[in-house]
Parts: C-alpha cells; sequence; structure tokens
C-alpha cells in the first residue's frame, strides 16, 4: 500500500520544486539487511541523479544555503551513516565516477567493531586506517553521529553534551568539522535539541521522510531512506515532491490512529 501511494503521488508530483531532499542510506553490498542497496541499484540509482538535472551537493552546502534562505529547490544530498566498510568498498567508486560529493555520520566509538542489524546481518564499520584513508577522499565530508552511537533522548543532559563533544573533538583531529548532527537510530527529543541550540549546533537530521523546505525546523530535517526494497520507481519519488506529499499524509495519518 505504501509503495503505490508513493509511485501515485510521484505521478501527480514529478518534479523537485518545493524543497530539497536529503537521501539517507547505510550499507551498499551484497547482503539481506534491511538497510543495505546493491550495488548495481546504487550505480543505477546515482545515474539517474546525475542525468536528472538535480542539484546533487554536499549536506553541509545544503544547509548553509537553507541557513541563509537560499533557493534550495532541486537540491538532492547523499548521506550515509555509521561508517560501513563497504561505503569504502562500493561507494567511493561510483561517487568518483559521477564526480560527487557525499556525506558520511562517523559515531567514533564505533570504528574498527561490527554492527549487527535488526534482521541479524553483521557488518564491518571503519577502523582508524579506513577512516584515514576516507578523510583523504574528497568524495565525503565527515560529520558527527554522536561519540557512541546511544540514543540521545534516553541520556541525561550533561551525558548528551558529552557525546556531541567528544565526537566533534576526535572529528576535529582529522580535519575541520561542522557541528551538524545526525541522531543515533533517529531518536531525539526537545531537551536534545535545546542542547543543540545551547552549544551552537547549526542543524540536525533525522529519519522522518520529507522535503527541507524554509518552514523546516532546523534541527528536524527530514531524510528520506533509500533500503534493500527501495526500486528505481521509488527511488524517484524520494527525489521529488511526490515525497513532501507522502510525508504529510504519513503524518495525518499516524495522528488518527493516536486519537483512535
Amino acid at each position: 500500500m505504501k509503495k503505490f501511494l508513493k509511485i501515485f503521488l510521484y505521478k501527480i508530483y514529478p518534479k523537485l520544486a518545493k524543497g530539497a531532499s536529503v537521501l539517507m542510506y547505510h550499507s551498499v553490498a551484497v547482503n539481506n539487511a534491511f538497510f543495505t542497496v546493491t550495488p548495481d541499484n546504487f550505480e543505477k540509482q546515482i545515474k539517474y541523479l546525475s542525468e536528472s538535472g538535480l542539484k546533487i551537493i554536499p549536506l553541509s552546502k545544503l544547509v548553509d544555503m537553507f541557513l541563509k534562505k537560499e533557493d534550495i529547490s532541486s537540491c538532492v544530498s547523499l548521506t550515509f551513516d555509521d561508517g560501513y566498510l563497504d561505503n569504502l568498498q562500493n561507494v567511493l567508486p561510483v561517487l568518483r565516477q559521477y564526480s560527487i560529493k557525499a556525506t558520511i555520520f562517523i559515531a567514533p566509538k564505533l570504528l574498527g567493531t561490527k554492527f549487527t542489524t535488526s534482521d541479524k546481518v553483521t557488518l564491518d564499520i571503519f577502523t582508524e586506517d579506513d577512516f584515514e584513508k576516507l578523510g583523504a577522499s574528497n568524495n565525503f565530508e565527515i560529520l558527527p553521529h554522536s561519540f557512541s552511537h546511544k540514543e540521545l533522548p534516553s541520556l541525561a543532559r550533561e551525558e548528551v553534551r558529552r557525546e556531541l563533544s567528544d565526537c566533534v573533538e576526535f572529528l576535529s583531529k582529522k580535519d575541520k568539522i561542522r557541528k551538524i548532527l545526525a541522531y543515533p537510530r533517529g531518536k531525539y527529543s526537545k531537551e536534545v535539541m535545546d542542547v543543540l541550540s545551547e552549544e551552537g549546533w547549526e542543524a540536525a537530521v533525522t529519519t522522518l521522510p520529507g522535503l527541507l523546505t524554509h518552514n523546516t525546523e532546523r534541527f528536524l530535517i527530514p531524510r528520506n531512506f533509500v533500503g534493500r526494497f527501495t526500486d528505481i520507481k521509488e527511488f524517484k519519488m524520494l527525489t521529488s515532491d511526490g515525497v513532501y506529499y507522502y510525508a504529510k499524509v504519513r503524518l495525518w495519518f499516524l495522528d488518527l490512529l493516536k486519537k483512535s
């Protein structure tokens, strides 16, 4: 039903005129994790974007344009969470081929570990040596994902501050780091956003679908999930005004469920 609605909305709203779409990736490989995109599908998606006439820009540039209230329509940013080793192996060559710069969110405590998904797929995270290679690339910018990937709303206020400051301190050893956060596991709260504001953070991205518009709260930037079952038809919808209306319908439906 959801896929039908998305395709239907894309047919009505095929352009990207209402704002910018931030895409959310994780792993690009051959495995059965729900959030993994195969290398073949990823290459098809990037080929489509490169031929679509859309402006593909790193998230930091998009945030700059957003905060300056510049025109962000037709802009797309690619983001990758967690730092899976396959991002170096399967993503970086495609970004180089199409001269695209993407954004990767790193939680330093995860470096050199393995991550097991909810569907029991275990994936390698960058080691510190891999992280050095990433930093030498011109096709990725590195942004914070907290220090240890803990869900921030579950922490005391001072712990939230430490998670953020320790992450920035570690990442800044490699390069100057912008204070644009991806909430670990997409979890946030008013208290967490208050800390971000007090500590001078520029923006934060969620895991909720939709478009970035000039009415968006800067600590609640939506991102559109790309995963194992995202075919090219649905992908096109994620980079169109269709996803803006899908997010509105989804929110209406969730509100309806709460009231029932």
